[in-house]
């Protein structure tokens, strides 16, 4: 995943991009405040997909663009927001919103990364 132009501003875009390891396209997760845990992630623990990038943002997933999918972006972390929380679903090896255990983070071709 990368930050669309390496801008790290709130509510950029994420899309899919050959790797380059540059700062926008590294990520961690969290678990409260900056935290780094050990992996993996317990199945079904709340965390946070925050960018290495100044701020931390938080990947967040946001507007609906049809169908069941919706955009992912970056925004200003709020632990109040139950878009910018995530688990892992162990059995399907999947990364998931908590709020919406349906959608799964997945990337379709020429509209970046999405969920649904």
């Amino acid at each position: 995943m990368d930050i669309d132009g390496a801008s790290n501003t709130h509510h950029r875009h994420i899309i899919w991009y050959k790797c380059h390891k540059n700062w926008n396209q590294q990520w961690y997760y969290d678990l409260k405040g900056i935290e780094y845990p050990n992996f993996p992630v317990n199945n079904g623990v709340k965390f946070q997909i925050r960018s290495k990038m100044q701020y931390h943002r938080a990947l967040i997933y946001h507007e609906h663009i049809g169908g069941n999918q919706y955009r992912l972006r970056i925004s200003d972390s709020d632990p109040d927001n139950e878009y910018q929380w995530w688990i892992h679903d162990k059995r399907t090896q999947t990364i998931r919103p908590v709020n919406n255990r349906n959608f799964v983070i997945a990337n379709q071709q020429g509209t970046g990364f999405n969920i649904g």
